[in-house]
């Protein structure tokens, strides 16, 4: 039975969880819907064979920088 995890977004653990498996933002790329990302795109990050932009050092500061300037709608 799946189990309800409780985490917090953008921290390490909630990263680790997400590179574990497949979720509901994965599932237009996989239907080849998806804008910006390709299957082949996906199972790479998915399997380690490359980083995602966030992760990579020289971005995360601009991504946290961007997140901070988000509007809520």
């Amino acid at each position: 039975m799946p189990t309800i995890e409780r985490l917090q977004q953008n921290t390490p653990e909630w990263h680790r969880w997400r590179q574990q498996g497949l979720g509901a933002s994965d599932a237009p790329v996989i239907m080849g819907e998806a804008a910006f990302k390709t299957p082949r795109m996906l199972w790479s990050i998915k399997t380690g064979r490359v980083q995602t932009r966030g992760t990579r050092p020289c971005c995360a500061a601009r991504t946290r920088a961007g997140t901070g300037r988000t509007a809520c709608l």
